[in-house]
Parts: C-alpha cells; structure tokens; sequence
C-alpha cells in the first residue's frame, strides 16, 4: 500500500499544477484577450470572442511584445489577436500577440 501512495501523491500534484498553469486567461480577471479594434498613445479597443469590446486605458509605461520580441504601440495593427495584461488599477501594462506568424 504505502508503494502506491507516492506514485499517486506525484500524478496528484502534477494534475493540478498543469490545471492551475494552463487555465485560461478568462479566469484572470487582470488578464483580456481578443482583437485589436483601436489603438493610440492613451487607449487600447479590444473586440472579443464573445463579441464584447472592451476600453482599456494604456499605462505609461506599457510593454508591447509582437511574435516574442519588444515593439512599439504604433507596430500593433487593427484585426491582430493580443493578450493584455493589467495592473490593479486595470491599466493595461503589457500586450502581447498570440498569434505568432504576424509580421
């Protein structure tokens, strides 16, 4: 009996920790994904799956990653898909792109 507990305690956690490391960005309330509507220097237009847009204020010092690598605001394009990331004040602080073969 006790050969078997330790296997099944190791299978145990690893379950959980891939749930918990693959949930999905809809269960982060700091984190929307969709469509890039708009975007200028103070606000970013999310459009999405669900058909919601959504207004997102721009931090100052946001980060912008297309395809892995740094960019700039101005290199984001209407339609592209983004993951954004948002401080506690729900500016956004990071976006990011999800599809990678964006040029």
């Amino acid at each position: 009996m006790k050969t078997l507990i330790a296997p099944i305690a190791i299978l145990l956690a690893l379950t959980v920790t891939i749930r918990m490391t693959r949930a999905a960005p809809a269960d982060d309330p700091n984190v929307k994904e969709g469509a890039i509507v708009s975007v200028d220097a103070r606000k970013l237009v999310l459009l999405d799956a669900g058909g919601m847009k959504s207004n997102l204020n721009l931090a100052d010092s946001v980060q912008v990653t297309i395809n892995g690598k740094p960019s700039k605001l101005m290199d984001l394009k209407t339609g592209t898909q983004v993951r954004v990331r948002m401080n506690v004040e729900g500016d956004a602080v990071s976006i990011a792109t999800i599809d990678s073969k964006i040029k």
